[in-house]
Formats: structure tokens, sequence, C-alpha cells
């Protein structure tokens, strides 16, 4: 029996237990359990000593995440969980969190690892080591489970690349549009949709009796529906269909603007929703003020 040791780039956190280096205490330690594993996670210290725009826009190893008293036959499953908690940490912190090595048993392993560290309107509040605790103990178990059949590891790599600083409007708006179109076909394909000419069908649809396709604004409606949403979606659809056959827009930015951060909270409402999360957090439109699911 071993500890394992994931190694996580691009994650700004802090804890809610302390932990001692030398002479110093440092507020970077989170416990808890997850699939019956102990697990600790340990932002590195030099992080909290540090103004964090020193780390902006770099991609920077910040965390240790370790899987307590595991055995060898454990340890596939170990890497997946590390993993997967990494994904669901960028989803909290809106950052490209990635998991870049491991150390078990005396063998281990790094790959390089891309992704510019992000701090800008995370979804919960990452300076609170028990609210980050607590959204991993509410969220992991649904990820887990519909990670493949909705293919959340890739929705969660658009939702980050949404957000990233320094980008032209209608580029972020173009990959708000592409991740509501992944989330969209892997619901329909949840569903049991038939994909049949280039559109989803209705059930019992065939090549020779196709039906009415199923468009991008009514799948949306009932994948939203799903978990208890009805958000207004014409405006969105309708800038999507300028850029994307256009590739510029003719609104105005502070128009672009008001439908990008409308898209951005309505994304973030229905990741939660779907991850069976309950509790406060910050939709992108109003990162001051916390909304309740």
């Amino acid at each position: 029996m071993a500890d394992y040791l994931a190694l996580i780039a691009n994650c700004l956190i802090m804890g809610e237990h302390y932990s001692i280096v030398g002479e110093q205490k440092y507020l970077n330690l989170i416990k808890l359990s997850l699939d019956k594993l102990d697990i600790e996670i340990e932002e590195l210290p030099d992080l909290l000593t540090h103004n964090l725009d020193d780390f902006k826009g770099k991609a920077k190893y910040t965390t240790n995440l370790f899987i307590k008293n595991i055995s060898s036959t454990q340890f596939k499953n170990a890497e997946l969980i590390a993993s997967e908690i990494a994904e669901v940490l960028s989803l909290a912190t809106c950052s490209p969190v990635r998991k870049f090595g491991y150390d078990f048993q005396g063998e281990g392993s790094m790959k390089p690892f891309m992704g510019q560290l992000q701090y800008f309107r995370p979804l919960i509040d990452t300076h609170r080591g028990d609210l980050v605790r607590g959204f991993l103990e509410k969220t992991w178990p649904a990820y887990h489970r519909l990670k493949n059949p909705r293919n959340l590891n890739i929705a969660l790599q658009y939702f980050v690349l949404s957000q990233m600083s320094g980008q032209p409007m209608e580029l972020l708006l173009v990959v708000s549009f592409v991740l509501l179109e992944n989330l969209k076909h892997s619901f329909a394909l949840q569903q049991g949709y038939p994909y049949i000419g280039g559109y989803f069908r209705p059930h019992g649809a065939t090549a020779s009796k196709l039906g009415k396709a199923k468009g991008f604004k009514e799948l949306l409606e009932q994948m939203f529906k799903q978990v208890g949403m009805t958000p207004a979606l014409q405006s969105i659809i309708d800038l999507r269909n300028e850029i994307i056959h256009s590739g510029i827009s003719s609104l105005s930015r502070s128009a672009q603007t008001t439908i990008y951060d409308n898209c951005q909270d309505i994304v973030r409402e229905y990741l939660l929703r779907l991850l069976g999360y309950t509790g406060q957090y910050y939709p992108y439109s109003t990162p001051n003020a916390p909304a309740t699911i």
C-alpha cells in the first residue's frame, strides 16, 4: 500500500486546513473522500505568498493531489479519479486545470502541459477551501457517470476556452456557440434521436422515413428543460447564425457583450444543474452577486 501522487497544473485555490512547511503554516490543504478513497489536495505554498498576477496567463505547476494508501490494483482507478478531479476543478476555477504527471510506488511520469492559468470570474469562491471541497463532493459523482455519454471533458475544455482572456469577442462567442453545439449533440445522442442526413430526427425515423429534422433551438430547449431551465435563446441563436455564416457581426460591441454574458450565465447554470450541484455560485454577468441553485 502506498500514496498515489498526481501533479496538477493551472489550479488556483485555497485550502480548508493548514499544513506546516518548515516554520510556516499555510492554508493550502483540502481533505475529502470520493469513491471510498481518502484524497488530499495540496496547493503549493509559493502560490500563497506571491501576487496572483505573477502567474496569470502562464502554464504553472500549482497543486499536488494525493490518493492515500492504495494498492497497485487501484492504480488505474486512481489515475482516472485524479484526472476527473482536475477536470471538475477546471469548471470551478474557469482555468485549464490539468493532471500532467504522477508518482506511485517509486515509478512515475510527467508530460508537457499547456494552457494559461486563469483567474477571472471563477464559478465559486475558490478562496474558501470548504466550498471547493463541497463542490467536488457534490459534482464529481455525476461527472464520473456522465463524462463519457455527454463528452463532458470536451465540453469543459470549450467552457474554459470560451472565457480565455485577451481574445477577440467574436472568437469567444464562436467557442461559446461550439460549446452549446457540443452539449446539444451529446444530449440528442443520449436521448436516442437517430442522426440521419446530417440532422437529428424523431424517434423511429429511418433513411426512407426521415420525419421532421430537430433543429438547434428545439434540442437546446429540450436539453435545458430536462434540468428545469427555460432560458430565452433567440438572441443567442441569431448572433450565432450571423457570426458562423459571415465571421463577423453587425451588432455593436456592447450588444455582443450582453449576449455573450447571457450565454455564459446559461451555460454555467446548466452545467451545475446537470452535475447535481446545489448552493451558491457566481453567474458570469454578476461576479460579485452570487446566485443559488
